[in-house]
């Protein structure tokens, strides 16, 4: 695992490529705009992380966020390598459940 860390790489992918995982849980289009501002302000320092047909593991508010400033390209990590139950366990561990009650 620890030679998968060091092998990774960061790709510019054009945004109409990526997709939003459709039962993502978090409904956060309020914090849409505190992200732009993020991202004016640093600029966008933390890739996606994508499957390859472009379906978006984690990074949802960072996409939309540059959907709305109309940035054309953003940095993004494959996580193919990732077992469905793997990409199932990270997006239970970088969104808790208890984030939705």
């Amino acid at each position: 695992m620890a030679s998968q860390a060091l092998t990774q790489s960061i790709e510019l992918w054009r945004i109409e490529r990526l997709v939003e995982y459709p039962r993502n849980p978090r409904k956060n289009d309020t914090a849409v705009d505190r992200m732009c501002a993020s991202i004016r302000e640093f600029g966008f320092k933390i890739p996606c992380l994508v499957r390859g047909d472009g379906e978006v593991v984690d990074g949802h508010l960072r996409l939309k966020a540059a959907r709305k400033l109309g940035i054309t390209e953003i940095p993004v990590i494959l996580c193919d390598e990732w077992t469905p139950a793997q990409v199932k366990a990270f997006r239970l561990m970088v969104n808790p459940p208890c984030q939705y009650r």
